[in-house]
């Protein structure tokens, strides 16, 4: 019941950015809301999630097709594949050890469907290169063509992970589907890379971009523009001047010699 819970509540995040059962999402994220006060289910939360999953159960259904959703983690990753069988990723953003970045540390990077897609294969491949799958992800606002239909954003996240055709296996990077974390930044243009330390969750499963769910106050600097995700570091690393992002950017730096050699 808490699994059906969480994905509704999940997928329910996403259909808000299409302006689609506002009412009902509304009163789910409400419900949520008061189950994270208590610290346990409430009547009113399973009454509210019921409801709204029964008017979406054709919808969920065809999501959980091709999304994988992580019960321990309560992310919910678009597979990035439509028509090819692929095995569910085993990269947790959050969970494991990283050379470089804490459990509580995060490389958000904004995009959308109108940054040219070489640009978005760039930002997968630096992030895989760079060992950075555990941390970084890539979030989009909504679907294409509003959730209703999923198959184009999956089509469209495919073509991205496999660079169109020319990978079989895919790069192993997520994307996320999550406008709240956009208002929370207040990306209203893209692509944009945010930099964040503390995010610690009361609940996992709700999203990092609602306020209430957040058990700290996170650390962020953001850089906006069509760059390499090495130049948006870089320019990140001249806000903070933070010993993390120095430490990327001499991984960077090493592999760029390495493979002029």
């Amino acid at each position: 019941m808490l699994r059906k819970i969480i994905f509704t509540g999940l997928l329910m995040m996403s259909l808000v950015a299409a302006g689609e059962i506002e009412k009902e999402a509304q009163e789910t994220v409400n419900a949520f809301k008061q189950n994270i006060k208590n610290k346990e289910m409430q009547t009113q939360a399973k009454k509210s999630v019921d409801k709204f999953y029964q008017k979406m159960m054709p919808y969920v259904e065809q999501w959980k097709k091709r999304i994988y959703y992580d019960e321990k983690t309560g992310k919910m990753i678009i597979k990035g594949d439509v028509d090819v069988k692929t095995p569910d990723p085993d990269i947790k953003v959050g969970v494991g050890e990283n050379k470089f970045l804490s459990a509580s540390d995060r490389i958000y990077i904004f995009v959308s469907s109108s940054v040219p897609k070489e640009t978005l294969i760039q930002y997968a491949k630096s992030i895989d290169e760079l060992g950075l799958n555990n941390r970084a992800v890539m979030i989009i606002r909504g679907c294409i063509e509003g959730c209703r239909y999923i198959r184009p954003t999956l089509k469209w996240i495919s073509s991205i992970l496999h660079e169109n055709g020319k990978n079989k296996n895919g790069i192993p990077v997520q994307f996320w589907i999550d406008p709240l974390l956009f208002r929370m930044y207040k990306i209203d243009k893209v692509p944009c890379v945010a930099f964040t330390e503390d995010v610690k969750l009361a609940v996992i499963g709700l999203s990092e971009g609602l306020k209430y769910n957040l058990k700290t106050t996170p650390k962020t600097v953001v850089s906006c523009g069509d760059w390499s995700l090495e130049y948006h570091l870089k320019q990140l690393y001249k806000k903070t001047d933070n010993p993390k992002l120095k430490a990327i950017l001499a991984e960077v730096k090493k592999k760029s010699y390495v493979e002029k050699r």
